[in-house]
């Protein structure tokens, strides 16, 4: 008798506390992914800032090195690491569809630099011509959630390409684990 009393107060109790586990669970996620999305945007914000206050157009150059006026972007990697080492955010500026200078690096060491932006990200940027958050990107086979800002020449509607920051789902993942 006094085992299935025991049973009929635990079961409730076990039954809540798995119903609120996952509640929280969920509640914890979704701000978190909320958190990521908005400091991504606003490292990406700062970050197209940075280019933007240099005047002239978005151009390449005959060596294949890209320029806003007179500021070489494609040897701008103090920039990228500073802003990484300051947020803990990975950006990276693409020149049209091609990363050109990011902080992301592969197992080897080297820059990722010089592959294409996926055709989703770049039709969904070129398509509405603003901000993309997505909780997939994929870069050298590290999956991140990024941060997508189109970059237009100055004054017009034309594309130039695009400013990227991202943090890596493990990161994200191991800080829910923690948090949770």
């Amino acid at each position: 008798m006094k085992k299935k009393m025991l049973a009929l107060a635990l079961f409730p109790l076990l039954t809540m506390g798995i119903l609120i586990f996952l509640f929280t669970g969920t509640t914890i996620r979704k701000q978190m992914v909320e958190d990521v999305e908005n400091t991504l945007k606003g490292v990406a914000t700062a970050y197209k800032a940075a280019y933007d206050q240099n005047s002239g157009d978005y151009m390449e150059a005959d060596d294949g090195q890209i320029w806003k006026g007179a500021y070489n972007i494609s040897k701008s990697e103090d920039l990228v690491d500073s802003i990484h080492d300051e947020s803990g955010v990975d950006v990276m500026f693409c020149y049209g569809t091609r990363r050109v200078v990011t902080s992301i690096v592969d197992k080897n060491g080297e820059r990722v630099i010089g592959s294409e932006v996926g055709d989703a990200i770049v039709e969904k940027v070129l398509k509405d011509g603003k901000p993309v958050f997505s909780q997939k990107v994929s870069v050298d086979g590290q999956d991140y959630y990024g941060y997508y800002v189109p970059l237009y020449q100055p004054g017009t509607k034309e594309f130039a390409g695009s400013v990227f920051c991202g943090r890596t789902q493990n990161h994200v993942t191991q800080s829910l684990r923690n948090t949770i």
